[in-house]
């Protein structure tokens, strides 16, 4: 150590002159360190001073700090006298650090900056020492142009990178800066679904939802809502954010329609598909269902199976968080086949009969006889027809059917069977005597063959049968008998 750069606490004192004095004459060896490492410790020639006397080495110490370079305290005197370590006779220097200091490197504030956005920007750093600083773009959306950050147009964080050299005064410094090019605020398709809305956003990058102003669901390009919450979605590129998007709110449902339904009706055998709307009058689904009748429905096609009825249909567009429920009833029929009737001509009546099986409404003279069986007994000349109704659906009536003749038995051929019948016309008693013929069945019908009185099993050989109650009219009195059957016309006044 040079003496005269000695700290201040020993520049003036003896062992500090003494110490200057042997540093000056190269009469100092190279210093050692204490044990402790808090005393330098080293070797100092010591000259002759009178005559006939020899040189000797003696040893020395200033204290240190655990720097191993600052003094400390006071210098020592010779702590050993004629020391026998070897001593070096050369001069010895031990360089003090200078008194550096530290830089700071300062970056501008950024701006705000958006997608799309391509401009140079002066974020160039400087530091407080004002030496040159080199910087480069460690990752993001941009690079360096001729000392400036020029952005990509592409969202994301960039991360700067910058460097200042050391100098004799000053440390080297590093520092990195991060700043964001924000995504675009985003917009929200919406669509409406059966029973919800699809809310959309417009970026294809990772997409949060907020539902009132609260975290819904994260990195979402699409989401189904079936409330009337406040959504917003904002759009995420490595922690850098776009503006929320305007809410979407679903508001009071409005009303939709499903356009009137009219089939026509159609005729027994029929199959053909008929075509039904799709689509309401805001472009929802319909959903169709047969209620009742001939029918399926496949979609918005429907098609009768040939059978005969009416067949009612309903369709249904439900409800949405935009619009309301729609519905719809429509029915048509399917109409029987024209029937034909068919005459069996017996001994003592002629049988009608329908080609329908079931649903016949017989007529006499176009007037209903409120008759439903497939087949009517006949003794007399008048015209009859027949309707098939099924489900209130009504075939066209068929071709007049006419007896070929009436019908009457004599009073003779009945008594020669042993049976009177009297009186014709009747009022309030019709009497029956009968004689050596066993009656097994009387039937008492209108023309239409309707039945009004029936008796079975005949054991007495007379028969009172009360006729007060029996309407104004042509009857025709049928008995079954072990010797025939016979046929009466009867007239009540």
């Amino acid at each position: 150590r040079k003496g005269k750069n000695l700290p201040g606490n020993l520049q003036n004192s003896a062992a500090a002159n003494r110490l200057r004095a042997e540093i000056a004459n190269n009469t100092i060896g190279f210093p050692e360190y204490s044990a402790k490492d808090d005393k330098l410790i080293f070797n100092r020639l010591v000259t002759k001073q009178k005559q006939c006397t020899t040189d000797s080495t003696n040893t020395a110490s200033i204290g240190i700090t655990t720097d191993k370079v600052t003094t400390t305290g006071q210098g020592k005197e010779d702590f050993i006298v004629t020391s026998s370590l070897a001593v070096w006779y050369t001069v010895g220097k031990r360089e003090l650090p200078t008194n550096t200091s530290t830089q700071i490197i300062t970056f501008p504030a950024p701006g705000t900056y958006i997608e799309g956005n391509t401009s140079n920007l002066d974020l160039q750093p400087t530091t407080d020492k004002g030496t040159t600083i080199v910087y480069k773009v460690i990752s993001g959306p941009a690079s360096i142009v001729n000392g400036k950050v020029v952005t990509t147009g592409r969202p994301g964080k960039v991360k700067i990178q910058a460097n200042a050299n050391a100098t004799s005064s000053v440390t080297a410094a590093e520092s990195t800066f991060e700043f964001c090019v924000n995504p675009t605020k985003p917009t929200i398709k919406v669509t409406d679904l059966a029973n919800a809305i699809l809310l959309q956003s417009s970026s294809d990058f990772v997409n949060d939802w907020y539902a009132d102003g609260i975290l819904y669901v994260k990195d979402k390009k699409g989401i189904e809502i079936t409330d009337s919450k406040s959504y917003t979605v904002v759009t995420n590129v490595d922690g850098c954010l776009s503006e929320a998007s305007a809410p979407y709110k679903a508001g009071a449902a409005e009303a939709q329609t499903i356009s009137a339904i009219s089939v026509s009706d159609r005729l027994q055998g029929t199959t053909s598909s008929i075509d039904l709307p799709a689509k309401t009058d805001k472009g929802n689904n319909i959903t169709y269902t047969v209620v009742s009748g001939p029918a399926v429905v496949v979609g918005n096609k429907l098609t009768p199976n040939g059978q005969p009825g009416r067949v009612v249909v309903k369709g249904v567009s439900p409800a949405g968080l935009k619009y309301t429920a729609a519905e719809t009833t429509f029915e048509f029929c399917v109409n029987p086949s024209k029937p034909t009737i068919s005459i069996v001509t017996q001994t003592d009546q002629y049988v009608f009969t329908s080609s329908a099986t079931s649903g016949n409404n017989w007529y006499r003279n176009n007037v209903a006889l409120n008759v439903t069986d497939r087949s009517i007994n006949v003794v007399s000349t008048n015209s009859f027809t027949v309707q098939v109704v099924v489900d209130g659906c009504k075939s066209e009536f068929s071709n007049a059917a006419v007896a070929p003749k009436e019908i009457v038995l004599a009073e003779e051929e009945l008594a020669k069977a042993g049976i009177i019948i009297f009186p014709n016309p009747m009022a309030d008693v019709l009497n029956m005597k009968f004689s050596n013929v066993k009656i097994e069945n009387i039937t008492l019908s209108n023309l239409a063959g309707m039945s009004f009185i029936t008796k079975e099993n005949i054991k007495s050989e007379e028969l009172k049968i009360d006729t007060k109650l029996l309407p104004r009219g042509i009857y025709v009195l049928k008995l079954i008998t072990n010797k025939g059957v016979f046929n009466k016309k009867l007239l009540k006044e």
